[in-house]
């Protein structure tokens, strides 16, 4: 008995349910409406100095140098970061020597000050479906004592060599996306020089079809950089001491005395929309 009323309340139920469904609407009719926004490019009083790490994932981890480490400027095709160049302090020597460069301190994400990459940053904004840029590098003044009262000697040959440049653009992930960043060829020797003859700018890195990213140029190899590796804890992080990509020459006919010595860089970008 018991189970027969089990079965004979549950038909019950169902039959309660099935009665209070709505029976199905009628369509009557059917329109569209459209929706609209107009883009145009940022205006040209748009800042920079807001890096993104440099990778090919448009994934906005921020990248905070620390105070002095970088320069910029502004528009909507702009510098977004140039790096300060460090060297160290080193021993004098009769000889010629090759210092590695140090890395720059920042945080990312707004973590803790650590060690990050030496590079350069170009930021795409003007809103042009095909373009192209150059971004150069010169040294426009001998390494030089910063005391103006010293009597030491410039250092006239001392240079910077580049011996590995790995470009990034933010785009570059997307197989939709036509946006290429190209870094400056690594000359026969394994190294390409800064030139610090005037007029003589060293091309970096180039860039076409970039609207809407940031194109990046590393100065490291793949070994002490690379965002793209994932397998890596943090994929931001630089490895060993210092930054075998980018050296100072010093050749032993340069006489450097117990002093600090500057040099000032000039980075150019050549907006060739």
């Amino acid at each position: 008995m018991k189970i027969k009323h089990w079965v004979t309340a549950s038909a019950a139920l169902l039959m309660a349910v099935s009665f209070a469904l709505p029976a199905a609407a009628a369509e009557v009719g059917k329109t569209t409406t459209e929706g609209d926004v107009t883009f145009k490019g940022a205006d040209s009083g748009t800042e920079g100095g807001n890096p993104t790490a440099p990778d090919d994932k448009d994934g906005g981890n921020t990248v905070t140098p620390d105070p002095g480490e970088n320069s910029h400027t502004n528009g909507p095709l702009r510098i977004e970061s140039v790096p300060t160049l460090h060297f160290g302090t080193q021993d004098v020597s009769t000889k010629d020597k090759y210092y590695n460069s140090l890395w720059n301190t920042g945080t990312v994400d707004g973590g803790t000050s650590t060690n990050i990459p030496v590079f350069a940053q170009v930021r795409d904004e003007t809103a042009q479906a095909t373009n192209s840029w150059t971004l150069s590098l010169q040294q426009t003044t001998a390494f030089s004592p910063s005391d103006t009262a010293s009597t030491a000697p410039d250092l006239a040959n001392t240079r910077v060599q580049i011996y590995a440049a790995t470009a990034y653009n933010s785009l570059k992930a997307n197989t939709s996306s036509t946006a290429t960043a190209t870094a400056l060829t690594i000359g026969s020797t394994g190294y390409t020089t800064v030139s610090a003859t005037l007029g003589e700018d060293l091309t970096i890195m180039t860039g076409a079809n970039t609207n809407g990213s940031d194109s990046s140029l590393v100065f490291s190899s793949t070994s002490q950089y690379n965002p793209n590796d994932t397998t890596a804890t943090n994929p931001y992080a630089v490895t060993g001491a210092d930054n075998e990509g980018l050296k100072l020459f010093v050749p032993g006919t340069d006489v450097a005395y117990a002093e600090e010595y500057t040099a000032t860089f000039t980075w150019t970008l050549a907006d060739a929309l």
